[in-house]
């Protein structure tokens, strides 16, 4: 996750056992709630944001520019 972009506060009513839980696994792994919940969130909806790089490189390649390769092969023969 980027974790220089604007983080937009919320809150959310838990049942406490879930809550526990929820704690249980954040401390086990060294996270903060928020870190967890943020990150089972974006992994189930499927979300990721593209970070500065990568959405340059695909503004250009829609402009035409850069390389393009038809295969994974082409791509490796030409590094």
């Amino acid at each position: 996750m980027n974790t220089k972009e604007t983080k937009k506060a919320t809150s959310l009513r838990l049942n406490r056992g879930l809550y526990l839980k929820i704690e249980e696994l954040a401390k086990k792994e060294n996270r903060s709630i928020s870190n967890l919940l943020e990150t089972i969130i974006a992994e189930a909806l499927n979300y990721n944001e593209l970070n500065k790089e990568t959405k340059e490189a695909i503004k250009e390649l829609k402009e035409g520019k850069g390389v393009k390769f038809n295969s994974v092969d082409e791509l490796f023969k030409s590094i």
